[in-house]
């Protein structure tokens, strides 16, 4: 890939969920996702000017991810080494929500696309040398993968993910409580949820993580038709993980039922600000390059 590379047609559309979920195995999908999000990125032949770059150097491929200085892409959007560096490796986990409710969706599903995602985000990671751990969920921990710093641990995430299934309710302050006994150390925690359940009760188990100094990113896997209730004609809604039914004429209540999502969603970024978490809202129409980018810079926001 030569220097000063954008997306190609060809190259972007490897990104779009669909396309993805085309592709076979879950390790495949990761790859393209990375390779793609990798050949967007803008690459400069040339020194920087300011004395910020004093330390730094142009990327070019082939060099170690670790030693990007993301910060400096955020403002510049061109790739630079650090020439020097201290060994801050992150110790990563992902809380994966795999209850009944995350298998929504057609033609990705939640959980297809957090799979996806998870995958992509240990690939980047793994290359930085980072450690990376898994841990889906539904009501009480189903697996506890243990953080690894090695390239070649991302089979054994992968395989993981792969053979998780969606099934059950959730109960995500539960689930916290249970994995604060596994954790030892200062960590980066992304859990990966629709976060359909009442966000009073979740967020005291985060406030606590917050307080014993652990990095939380909150990333909230919703499908379109959640957001824009886009039905057209009556039909019995199921609620996934309870069973419960209700007749609904989506065009009598569309308006009252955006209202009453965006204030849910609100609410959900006001205590996650309050809890000084990073919260992002993501669709599983939402190009993968776009998710990767936003939480590489999400000191930024």
């Amino acid at each position: 890939m030569d220097k000063g590379e954008t997306h190609s047609p060809s190259t972007k559309k490897y990104l779009d969920p669909v396309v993805i979920t085309r592709l076979s195995g879950l390790e495949m999908k990761a790859r393209v996702v990375v390779e793609g999000f990798l050949s967007g990125l803008h690459f400069s032949p040339h020194h920087g000017q300011s004395l910020e770059f004093s330390e730094h150097q142009p990327y070019s491929p082939g060099d170690s991810l670790h030693l990007v200085d993301w910060k400096v892409y955020g403002r510049t959007e061109r790739l630079y080494l650090k020439k020097f560096h201290e060994e801050t490796n992150m110790r990563v986990y992902f809380l994966l929500d795999v209850s009944n409710s995350m298998g929504y969706g057609k033609p990705v599903s939640k959980a297809d696309y957090s799979k996806v995602l998870i995958a992509s985000l240990s690939y980047l990671l793994l290359d930085q040398n980072d450690a990376v751990g898994l841990v889906p969920f539904n009501v009480g921990l189903l697996s506890f993968l243990p953080p690894v710093a090695r390239r070649d641990y991302i089979h054994r995430l992968v395989s993981e993910l792969e053979k998780v299934k969606t099934g059950g309710e959730t109960d995500i302050m539960q689930v916290l409580d249970s994995f604060s006994r596994l954790i030892k150390k200062r960590s980066l925690i992304i859990i990966v949820s629709d976060f359909l359940d009442a966000p009073e009760r979740f967020f005291k188990p985060i406030r606590g993580f917050v307080r014993a100094k652990n990095e939380i990113i909150l990333l909230q896997v919703l499908h379109p038709d959640e957001i824009e209730l886009s039905i057209r004609s009556t039909v019995y809604l199921r609620d996934l993980e309870t069973g419960s039914k209700l007749l609904v004429n989506p065009t009598a209540i569309r308006g009252y039922y955006k209202r009453a999502f965006n204030r849910f969603l609100d609410e959900l970024r006001l205590r996650a600000g309050n809890a000084r978490t990073f919260f992002y809202t993501v669709t599983t129409n939402t190009p993968y390059d776009q998710v990767l980018m936003k939480l590489i810079l999400r000191d930024k926001r």
